[in-house]
C-alpha cells in the first residue's frame, strides 16, 4: 500500500487481514452557527474508520514510516491518500485510492527482530 500526503509518500507491507471498515452514521448533532441559524447534520451522511495494521521490517523502514505518519501528515492533521494493492478494497472499489486522516495514535509493537507490526486507524473525508 502506498501512502501520499502533499509531496511525500511511503510504501509499506499490509498484514493478511490486517484492513478492518466501519461505517457509522454521524449522530443529529445540532449547532447553533455564529449567525444564529441552527445546523444539523443529515442522518444520511456516515463516517468510515479505516484500520490498517502495516508489517515493517527493518529499522530504517519503521523510522521512514513513523516520520511520515507523526511528523509529515499529523494525527487528524493533513489529507492522506491511500492506495491499495491489487485486491484491497478500501470501501471505493478495488485498488481505488481513498483520502483520509490519520485518526488515532500510533502504536508499533516491536513482534520480532527488525519486525513491526504497526495500527493506525484512518478517518475516511466525508464527501
Amino acid at each position: 500500500m502506498t501512502l501520499t500526503c502533499g509531496a511525500s509518500s511511503v510504501s509499506a507491507d499490509v498484514m493478511q487481514n490486517g484492513i478492518d471498515i466501519m461505517h457509522s452514521p454521524l449522530r443529529n448533532t445540532v449547532q447553533v452557527a455564529a449567525n444564529g441559524v441552527v445546523v444539523g447534520s443529515p442522518p444520511t451522511v456516515y463516517e468510515t474508520m479505516i484500520s490498517i495494521t502495516f508489517r515493517l521490517s527493518g529499522q530504517a523502514e519503521q523510522e521512514a514510516f513513523r516520520e511520515f505518519i507523526v511528523n509529515t501528515c499529523g494525527v487528524r492533521g493533513n489529507v492522506v491518500t491511500l492506495t491499495p494493492d491489487s485486491g484491497v478494497d478500501l470501501s471505493e472499489g478495488d485498488t481505488e485510492p481513498v483520502d483520509a486522516r490519520v485518526w488515532s495514535g500510533y502504536n508499533e509493537p516491536m513482534r520480532g527482530f527488525n519486525l513491526w507490526y504497526v495500527d493506525v486507524t484512518f478517518r475516511k473525508e466525508v464527501t
